[in-house]
């Protein structure tokens, strides 16, 4: 499974790990990076899971309000501090169906300290992907950025709901947490 995706998106077999759906990886990612004094950062209207798994360990949850039912990921990146473990952003989002564009979400890469892990659903992406500055994640930005998690699901265009396929690429030493999870 991670071997075939990782020749698919063009990454190292060690940048991709498989799971149960998109709902685990984001459940692995908030039992391997958060503890009860960190925060999560989200967006007002994202995926319910975000602050789901981030409150079952504990973590504070920043709400940033959207901008037109839109992530204002400029306004997320300013809400990052030194208890900032994981900043969440669904794109495209549901149920907004909107997306953020290449450069916002590059903007939001560089403008957030290194600490944090900016997590990006592309559950969706199968969707948006014809919209001219839908970010290309894989394996772009994912080479580019050490603090970036890619996460994917073949539940939603697939019509696989039933057999929660998801995975998740990224930095190799982030997702050896997950592996060990």
């Amino acid at each position: 499974g991670a071997d075939v995706l990782a020749r698919f998106h063009r990454i190292r077999p060690e940048s991709v790990i498989v799971g149960s759906g998109s709902d685990e990886i984001i459940r692995m990612l908030c039992e391997a990076y958060l503890d009860p004094e960190d925060e999560v950062i989200v967006s007002q209207y994202a995926f319910i899971r975000f602050r789901q798994q981030a409150a079952v360990m504990g973590a504070g949850i920043i709400e940033v309000p959207m901008t037109d039912w839109t992530h204002d990921l400029e306004t997320m990146a300013r809400a990052a501090n030194p208890r900032t473990k994981l900043v969440f952003v669904a794109n495209p989002n549901n149920p907004t169906g909107t997306d953020n564009t290449t450069g916002e979400l590059q903007d939001l890469l560089q403008a957030v300290p290194a600490a944090p892990l900016v997590v990006v659903d592309e559950a969706f992406s199968q969707f948006a992907e014809e919209n001219d500055d839908y970010p290309r994640s894989l394996p772009l930005l994912v080479r580019r950025h050490p603090n970036l998690v890619v996460i994917r699901t073949f539940s939603q265009a697939y019509g696989l709901a039933g057999l929660r396929v998801g995975y998740a690429a990224g930095d190799p030493e982030v997702l050896g947490w997950l592996d060990r999870i």
